[in-house]
C-alpha cells in the first residue's frame, strides 16, 4: 500500500491497495486527488470521504510530520524490513 509524490509533494499515484483500504473494504475504491498538493484543500476534501486512513486535517498533518509513531519504532520496523536475506547469523 503506497502513495507516490513528486518533488513538490503533489500526489502522483496511489496503489489499488491504498484505494481499497481507504474505501473501507466495501469494494469501492477511494478517490485520491492526483496532481494536488498532499495537504492542499482539494486533497483534504477528498480524504475526508475515506472510511479509513488519514481522513482528517490532523491525521494528514501527522502523516506529513511522521508523528503517528515514535521515531525509534519507525526506524526499527524499517530496519527489519530492509535486512538483507543473504545476511544471516547461521553458519554453513
Amino acid at each position: 500500500m503506497a502513495w507516490v509524490f513528486d518533488d513538490h509533494w503533489r500526489l502522483a499515484y496511489a496503489t489499488t491497495a491504498a484505494r481499497f483500504t481507504y474505501g473501507g473494504g466495501t469494494g469501492e475504491l477511494a478517490r485520491f486527488a492526483i496532481g494536488e498538493h498532499f495537504s492542499g484543500a482539494d486533497a483534504l476534501s477528498v480524504s475526508r470521504t475515506w472510511r479509513f486512513g488519514p481522513n482528517s486535517t490532523e491525521r494528514i498533518e501527522a502523516c506529513a510530520t511522521g508523528a503517528l509513531w515514535p521515531r525509534r519504532t519507525r526506524l526499527s520496523a524499517w530496519t527489519a524490513r530492509m535486512r538483507s536475506p543473504w545476511t544471516s547469523t547461521r553458519t554453513a
